[in-house]
């Protein structure tokens, strides 16, 4: 038996959304007979929660740079000790703008200049020039 969550998830995927008459590039870029399939461009609409999240935000007026909660630190440390059985600290968990800067991040740390790296594609461009 599935839960409500699980029946409100599953609704958010079987409802078709046109995006070509969106402002995407995705499904802008191609003739109508292409079936673009970008990596995360998503063809689906945000969970309820988090539009909800968004509008409160925005409805508060003012934005700037906030602390990460506590709450989330712990819930990653969490996640990462049941599903990968890895113990982190939480100095050690970094928080980054987006995915390109944290891979950049990561490479230079764990190679050295003029290195090698072994990046396995389909990728974000830029990676490959990390």
């Amino acid at each position: 038996m599935s839960s409500g969550n699980d029946q409100q998830a599953a609704g958010l995927f079987d409802r078709i959304r046109d995006r070509r008459s969106s402002d995407s590039l995705k499904w802008n870029a191609y003739e109508a007979d292409v079936l673009p399939m970008w990596m995360a461009d998503m063809n689906f609409a945000a969970p309820e929660a988090a539009v909800r999240a968004l509008r409160e935000r925005i409805a508060h007026g003012i934005s700037g740079y906030g602390a990460h909660p506590r709450a989330l630190v712990d819930a990653i440390i969490e996640r990462l000790e049941k599903m990968s059985g890895w113990s982190v600290a939480a100095e050690a968990v970094t928080f980054v703008p987006g995915v390109v800067p944290g891979f950049n991040l990561a490479a230079r740390a764990l190679a050295k200049a003029g290195g090698c790296l072994l990046i396995q594609t389909p990728v974000y461009p830029p990676i490959l020039k990390i």
